[in-house]
């Protein structure tokens, strides 16, 4: 022992004598570390996983290592980890080492032995070849360290006879030696009130004794001796606990180059009470034990980083930490590299790869968690498309659903229902009926719903598809959808439960329902800091984004609004949401969709989509191609392979007309499986069929789309035109009639107009003057003069018939006057005829022609023409040719067809009059 550390000992010693005992009761001993400069002398500890792969395979030879003591370590570290699978390497360790060591004697290798074979269990093997008893025999000869070994031996019996007495002299003459080991299980036994012959030396002076001896040279062993005393400190047993002497001894250690101790004190500072805690203390060890490799160091420095606590953020930082820390194959580090690249991945590396890199070390594991497999199908699928990767990606998701995980049960029960496969769509159910019954998940009760009115043969089974409806009315899980009136309604104080709902729901951050409230704070009297801080909430959520450009654009008066509406499209579309690029494109068209540019911005918005298999992508860039529906096989030929690897219901829908048999009935399972089981998509697939000649599969849609229509009375005239459409022979017919009625029964207008479409007309097998005289007169009697005008218009456009039958109902000329004295050009000019048919003095004929005029200057192009008339002849107004000719231009002028005739053939006034 060096003269400083000697010095050390004795000091330690004499100041410990004058303690007062605590028995019992940890001793409180002040032992505060010396004062020493920074420098690397600590062997450093190599990292666990690099331990592992130095010993992985090696099975005798010549050591991996040429370093013979840090080789000596991994033996005890081996042994702390995995005793048993490391064992035969530790005894060909032991084996080696006895061949090129000649400080490591064969009491040693004895040691090491008995070590490992109590570590592993092995007793029988220990006691039938007697390795203990021949260790004991020859322990008086030996060092401290080794009659301490002895000692514990005898005294617990392991191996050996239990010889206490014989025990506890090996003991006391190792203590007196000096090894600290005895003395601090002296104290202990001391403080336990045993029984310890012939010692006298108090706890205190033992343990401080114990100390100072583990203390000893300042050699490349320090650093181990070091965490012996602070974890004496740390753990509170013999010595009373006290963290700040624990953390300044681990702080010595750190500085005298252990990495490990380093993060011991980083933990101090981030955990520990009892001192006074610093985060720059912190950050300094942490580094320090980031830098020498300690996946943990390294994954909570990323941590930091990544959140800007404590030091300002650096996402860079944390994702070099974190990619060098999932080298290792650490499953921590693997995990939260993989949550790292899914919240942070773009623009690091090969963010693709490194995550898939990091899937696959993961789902090696043997007991890799369900999600692992759940994402490797996910990034199958997104690779090579979900029909082409279908059956590997359903491998893993087998695996997956056997290992729990629950997202998994919905993706694998989607795989299934496409296959066509009545066995497959049985499981399918079951797997979407466990994620509802065991997990509690509220999604599949809408696929439910969807397999039993839509996806199985058979269907729709209407009771079952109900019953799974309502669980989910009854889960709360449904997104409330408000429209613009809605939300002004909430804005006007009233709907309070509606608006308690959808601040509910945009809580849970439903991206619609979250726009909506966005909408409601900007045109209630919510407070500055109120709307900000839910902009703020919003702005984490992408498809929020999308969802507020919608409603902007369902809320635009103007097209200068809808334009403003429009940039917030762009920027969802911008920010990677397909669907917002689809709904960007679709508005473009819409608004300004004769512009080059406009559909130039158009056909760059949607070609990455159609590459991706977007059905609604093609489509519409088929719609802006100059040749149009000339053009769809073209474009089919140009997207057939990502139509088949990873084609969309649209999709497969577009490449129906044009594949073999075969294939379609492919394609038909994939939709089926795959649509929205929804009033549209049934429609939209009734449509394609009735394209392709499948009539019977055609009106099977158009009838599951009547059981979808909600009663809704657009999606009822829908449903009425499709079976005009996609039906067209008696039953359709009689089912097209029902439709509308039942539509104009729930107040469709739209239905009240295609009823009298085929109630007024005398060709159609549904001509009714009857029941066009109660529809018209409907109208004709209502409170809004543009309906009743509208009515009167179509009243003066049909025949005898339908006229005598609304004769025989109302009073028309009395209508036509309500309409005209409402300021309604049409029902003035119409008026003005009727007053004129009924005209007996020339006064009457003045004011009927007074009604006509005021049509025409308000703007009515066939009250122009008839003023012109009224000019030419003098009736009820003095004939005046100019004025007569100035009309009949002006009407002409607005495209009244006879106006335009009449000018071209008569002569008019020149400019000489």
């Amino acid at each position: 022992m060096g003269s400083r550390c000697k010095a050390l000992w004795l000091g330690v010693a004499l100041a410990a004598s004058n303690m007062v005992s605590a028995q019992a009761d940890p001793v409180p001993i002040t032992f505060d570390p010396p004062a020493l400069s920074p420098q690397n002398i600590c062997v450093a500890r190599d990292p666990e996983h690099v331990l592992i792969d130095r010993w992985s395979g090696w099975t005798g030879g010549p050591l991996p290592q040429a370093d013979l003591g840090r080789t000596r370590t991994d033996i005890r570290r081996l042994r702390q980890l995995d005793p048993k699978t490391f064992a035969p390497t530790i005894e060909a360790i032991i084996a080696a080492l006895r061949s090129v060591d000649p400080s490591y004697t064969e009491t040693h290798a004895e040691l090491d032995l008995i070590e490992l074979l109590v570590a592993s269990g092995d007793f029988r093997r220990l006691t039938t070849e007697r390795l203990v008893h021949r260790f004991v025999d020859k322990s008086e000869t030996l060092s401290p360290r080794f009659r301490n070994a002895a000692a514990k031996l005898l005294i617990t019996g392991v191996g050996i006879e239990k010889d206490s007495s014989r025990g506890l002299a090996l003991l006391k003459q190792s203590a007196y030696a000096g090894n600290a080991d005895a003395l601090l299980e002296l104290a202990a036994m001391a403080l336990r009130g045993e029984d310890i012959p012939d010692w006298e030396i108090e706890p205190e002076l033992t343990i401080t004794m114990a100390l100072g001896a583990l203390v000893g040279e300042l050699n490349p062993t320090i650093c181990e001796r070091i965490w012996r005393i602070a974890r004496e400190f740390h753990n509170g047993d013999l010595v009373k606990k006290d963290l700040a002497t624990a953390e300044a001894w681990f702080r010595l250690a750190a500085d005298l180059g252990d990495a490990t101790a380093a993060w011991k004190v980083a933990e101090y500072h981030m955990d520990s009470e009892g001192f006074a805690k610093s985060n720059t203390q912190l950050l300094k060890y942490l580094r320090q034990a980031s830098d020498a490799g300690l996946v943990y160091a390294q994954l909570e420095l990323a941590r930091i980083l990544e959140v800007g606590a404590l030091t300002p953020q650096d996402i860079p930082g944390a994702y070099a930490l974190l990619r060098d820390a999932s080298r290792t194959g650490d499953t921590t580090a693997l995990i939260r590299f993989v949550s790292f690249l899914e919240s942070h991945g773009e623009g690091y590396g090969d963010s693709a790869g490194d995550r898939l890199g990091a899937l696959r070390q993961l789902a090696r594991q043997p007991d890799a968690p369900g999600w692992i497999y759940t994402r490797l199908a996910d990034d199958l699928i997104a690779r090579n498309g979900r029909w082409a990767a279908a059956d590997e990606a359903q491998a893993l998701l087998e695996i997956a659903v056997d290992r729990n995980d629950r997202d998994a049960l919905g993706k694998l029960a989607t795989i299934l229902l496409s296959s066509g496969d009545p066995d497959a769509m049985a499981r399918a159910i079951d797997l979407l009926t466990l994620a509802v019954t065991r997990h509690g998940v509220s999604q599949p009760l809408d696929a439910l719903q969807g397999v039993y009115m839509c996806r199985l043969p058979g269907a729709p089974f209407e009771e079952t598809a109900d019953y799974w409806a309502s669980l989910e009315q009854d889960s709360g899980s449904n997104t409330l959808m408000l429209n613009a009136e809605q939300i002004a309604a909430l804005s006007g104080g009233h709907a309070q439960f509606d608006l308690a709902s959808l601040q509910s729901q945009a809580l849970y951050a439903r991206p619609t329902a979250l726009a909506s409230y966005l909408s409601y704070l900007e045109r209630s009297e919510a407070s500055a800091e109120k709307r900000a801080f839910w902009r703020a909430y919003s702005d984490n959520f992408d498809e929020v984004a999308k969802a507020r450009a919608k409603l902007a654009i369902d809320l635009a008066a103007t097209d200068s609004e809808k334009w403003s509406a429009l940039e917030l499209m762009r920027e969802a579309a911008s920010a990677g949401d397909n669907s917002a690029a689809l709904e960007l494109a679709a508005l473009l068209l819409e608004l300004n969709g004769d512009r080059d540019a406009v559909r130039q911005e158009v056909r760059a918005v949607l070609t990455p989509l159609a590459e991706a298999g977007t059905g609604n992508a093609i489509t519409l860039l088929v719609t802006v191609d100059p040749a149009g529906a000339e053009s769809r096989l073209r474009h089919f030929r140009q997207f057939e392979d990502v139509i088949e690897a990873n084609g969309d219901p649209e999709a497969l829908i577009f490449a129906l007309p044009f594949v073999t048999e075969e294939k379609r009935a492919i394609y038909l399972d994939r939709i089926v499986g795959r649509m929205q089981c929804d009033f549209k998509s049934s429609v939209r697939l009734a449509e394609a069929l009735h394209e392709i000649g499948l009539t019977d599969m055609a009106r099977h849609w158009i009838d599951t789309a009547g059981k979808l229509s909600e009663d809704t009375p657009w999606k009822l005239v829908k449903l009425g035109d499709s079976y005009r459409d996609y039906v067209g022979n008696e039953e359709g017919a009689r089912l097209m009639m029902a439709s509308y009625r039942d539509a104009l029964g729930r107040g469709s207008q739209t239905a009240r107009f295609r009823l009298l479409g085929h109630y007024t007309d005398a060709t159609d097998p549904n001509y009714d003057p009857e029941a066009a005289g109660d529809l018209l007169t409907a109208m004709i009697e209502s409170v809004s003069t543009d309906v009743a005008a509208v009515a009167l218009n179509y009243y003066r456009g049909s025949d005898d018939l339908v006229q005598a039958a609304v004769d025989a109902r109302t009073d028309v000329a009395v209508h036509y006057a309500r309409a005209a004295e409402a300021g309604n050009l049409v029902a003035m000019r119409e008026h003005s005829r009727a007053l004129r048919e009924r005209a007996r003095t020339g006064e009457d004929m003045r004011i009927a022609v007074s009604w006509l005029k005021r049509a025409a200057e308000g703007g009515d192009a066939a009250a122009m023409f008839e003023l012109a008339q009224a000019y030419a002849f003098g009736i009820g107004i003095t004939a005046d040719a100019t004025e007569a000719a100035a009309w009949v231009s002006e009407a002409a002028a607005r495209g009244h067809t006879r106006a335009g005739e009449l000018l071209t053939t008569m002569t008019l006034p020149g400019p000489e009059g």
